[in-house]
């Protein structure tokens, strides 16, 4: 029995628990079903082992031996204002949606930009940007007769008491390549 294992694989019924547990201190007694007990030797704490630091890394840098939990200590992860962008980033799906499927062919060609809050979340301004072939002044009053049906879309996707109120600003586009 040199392979770790002392005393007996079974137990004499004869004895109880407690009597088999007085038996030998130096041992780790298991009950498996009654009457069969399985003894094992105690392991022994394991040294520590020494620490270099040319095992893990072959040059130590600035950030070697820091708490990654320390890194983002400083950083916020979450805006103040989270609710307000994610508002911002539905009525900018949904109006990109209703632009495309619009009937009318000017606010088709149209491309939204970006959504922002002004001042608040009650009032949105939306920036569009009109191609080289569409006036602004045309694109702009077809935006304002549209915009009833724009806040309705809006209303489909964003769930408030209030839909908010929406205001379009129209920056003309520039066009990419020549190619």
């Amino acid at each position: 029995m040199g392979d770790g294992w002392i005393g007996f694989d079974l137990f004499p019924k004869a004895y109880s628990s407690t009597a088999a547990l007085r038996i030998s201190r130096a041992a780790r007694i298991d009950l498996c079903e009654p009457g069969f007990l399985l003894m094992t030797k105690r392991k022994r704490p394991r040294k520590p082992r020494s620490f270099r630091w040319e095992d893990v890394c072959g040059k130590l840098g600035t950030d070697d031996g820091i708490d990654p939990r320390e890194w983002l200590r400083g950083v916020k992860r979450n805006p103040k204002n989270r609710k307000t962008m994610q508002l911002c980033h539905q009525v900018e799906r949904e109006l990109s949606f209703a632009l495309s499927a619009s009937p009318d062919a000017v606010l088709q060609e149209l491309s939204l930009m970006v959504v922002t809050p002004a001042p608040h979340a009650g009032h949105l301004k939306v920036t569009i940007g009109v191609p080289p072939g569409i006036p602004s002044a045309v694109a702009q009053s077809r935006l304002v007769e549209a915009t009833g049906h724009l806040r309705a879309e809006m209303a489909r996707v964003v769930s408030r008491r209030k839909v908010p109120e929406i205001t379009f600003e129209c920056l003309p586009l520039t066009p990419t390549g020549t190619g």
